[in-house]
């Protein structure tokens, strides 16, 4: 697959970056424009530190790998300094590198898909944007992942969002997810090939396990083996 051009890279640090600052507190007396400018350099550094090759199918991962250095690196709870991030970059950079090397770059390039197949096999971490919409579809049509394997995940991801979000913000965010999903379906021509007519309401499924299962539930945050 082709390199990623430089607006492309930008925009899905930026939206990486913003996703991750909402877990800290923003430094004090620091005014929205500051706050702002000191983003755009995280932002500028970051982009200059990851590897040329990383394309469509890995640019998740490299960020994923940058957010768990921070992670790592900074045991605060107020906003992580640039050097922290750069520091976190040029680690998640270091392990991209070794991954292709290992794995070999054309298996990179020939599937964006692969990456995400795989992580989804071994029941690890899958970025929102894989869980809905144009890349949801694209995996469940050009690998062997099913949309059922997918739903498990998007339960997950919505029962954290209820957590930590309460039910109202939660669901205005899973019908935003869900509309944008159904649009893109089209993309890929199921319902002319399978002749469906109607598809499963998979987030009115998902949402009654969570009220069926509300009076019993165990937080996320409290269960062994979870990490934040």
């Amino acid at each position: 697959m082709a390199q990623l051009d430089y607006n492309y890279r930008t925009q899905a640090i930026g939206k990486w970056l913003q996703a991750t600052l909402k877990r800290y507190t923003p430094p004090q007396g620091m005014t929205n424009e500051t706050l702002l400018q000191e983003m755009k350099f995280i932002v500028q550094d970051i982009n200059g530190i990851m590897p040329n090759h990383v394309n469509d199918g890995l640019i998740d991962l490299f960020l994923e790998r940058t957010d768990r250095q921070v992670r790592a690196i900074h045991g605060a709870r107020n906003w992580p300094s640039v050097k922290v991030f750069v520091t976190a970059a040029k680690s998640a950079a270091d392990e991209t590198n070794r991954a292709v090397a290992t794995e070999g770059k054309s298996e990179w390039d020939f599937n964006p898909f692969t990456a995400i197949e795989k992580r989804i096999k071994a029941k690890d971490y899958v970025p929102v944007d894989y869980l809905y919409g144009r890349l949801s579809h694209g995996l469940v049509n050009t690998t062997t992942v099913t949309d059922d394997e997918l739903d498990e995940y998007r339960f997950t991801y919505e029962t954290r969002l209820r957590e930590e979000q309460g039910d109202k913000t939660a669901n205005a965010t899973i019908e935003e997810l869900t509309s944008k999903h159904n649009t893109f379906k089209k993309d890929w021509h199921i319902r002319e090939a399978s002749g469906e007519t109607e598809s499963p309401d998979r987030n009115a499924d998902r949402k009654g396990r969570w009220q069926k299962a509300r009076h019993e539930y165990i937080p996320m945050a409290q269960r062994v083996g979870v990490s934040a």
